[in-house]
């Protein structure tokens, strides 16, 4: 009997903003189903079977398509989208991150329950 491979893991992370409000801790989904919430100044690891993944947060339209390997790791920052014309932006961005600069960032940020 063949094993299942091992499942691919991915690291969401928010820098800490100064945005408030309804935005202040969005979900997180992967292919429509809410894997956390992601509050200011902190990071979620979930692991996910390996294939194409999409990658949303809130209830919009924003999104990372993600083609994951078995046993690799994936590091997405979310952040806001600096515009002069809120209504003409994206209100925020899902970015696929290095692993050395990821690391760097997440260092001081803290970890949610998966």
């Amino acid at each position: 009997m063949a094993q299942d491979p091992k499942p691919a893991t991915i690291h969401v992370y928010r820098p800490h903003t100064r945005i408030m409000g309804m935005i202040s801790h969005p979900s997180i989904y992967c292919d429509g189903k809410e894997i956390a919430r992601l509050h200011r100044g902190s990071v979620f690891t979930a692991e996910l079977p390996r294939g194409k993944h999409m990658i949303t947060g809130g209830r919009s339209e924003v999104g990372l398509p993600l083609d994951m390997e078995s046993g690799k790791a994936y590091y997405v920052r979310f952040d806001f989208r600096e515009s002069r014309n809120l209504a003409a932006a994206e209100p925020f961005t899902l970015t696929l991150i290095p692993e050395a600069q990821a690391l760097h960032e997440m260092a001081k940020l803290k970890t949610e329950g998966n």
